[in-house]
């Protein structure tokens, strides 16, 4: 892996005081098939979570990461399965490197997010993840209202699975 064209970035950064949330995702071709764009196999989950560890071990500082975007759209992991496997791998092999490390999982886009959101977490081990994200998209004329009934809605789905967990806002518009 080469990280230099972030390293003086993300250095100052750091340096500055401000904490650094990385959303690990993309098209990595070390975990991508070709010219696939999600993630469906054991050895493309495997080759993730090397790449994670990677960036892990080289900028220490970073302790909040994002496991994925938006799986339940299907332009990252093939299904709540996949997704489910791929954030314990990560998180366990992440916590080993440095148990400071705070795995948000989720990055869920709301447009149907409640059943893949309630598969994913019957699919884990739940204290594996310290938080859940959502990007709660609101686009009419009861913005307000609506943004308060998804993120209400979002938090009941989490409560079902016992202790709470950090909730975030990690896209919107």
């Amino acid at each position: 892996y080469n990280f230099s064209n972030y390293d003086a970035f993300f250095s100052s950064i750091h340096e500055s005081g401000i904490e650094i949330y990385l959303v690990t995702q993309g098209t990595n071709s070390l975990y991508k098939n070709g010219t696939s764009s999600v993630i469906e196999t054991d050895a493309q989950i495997e080759a993730f979570v090397n790449y994670a560890k990677a960036i892990a071990l080289h900028f220490p500082y970073i302790t909040h990461f994002e496991i994925g975007n938006e799986p339940n759209i299907s332009s990252f992991v093939t299904s709540a399965e996949v997704y489910a496997k791929l954030v314990e791998r990560t998180s366990a092999a992440l916590k080993e490197i440095n148990p400071e490390i705070q795995i948000i999982a989720g990055a869920i886009a709301l447009g149907g997010y409640s059943n893949y959101l309630s598969d994913t977490l019957n699919r884990i081990d739940y204290s594996l993840i310290d938080g859940i994200s959502v990007h709660p998209y609101i686009h009419n004329a009861s913005a307000d209202t609506n943004f308060e009934e998804a993120i209400s809605g979002f938090a009941d789905t989490i409560k079902q699975f016992g202790s709470w967990k950090e909730l975030y806002i990690s896209e919107i518009g």
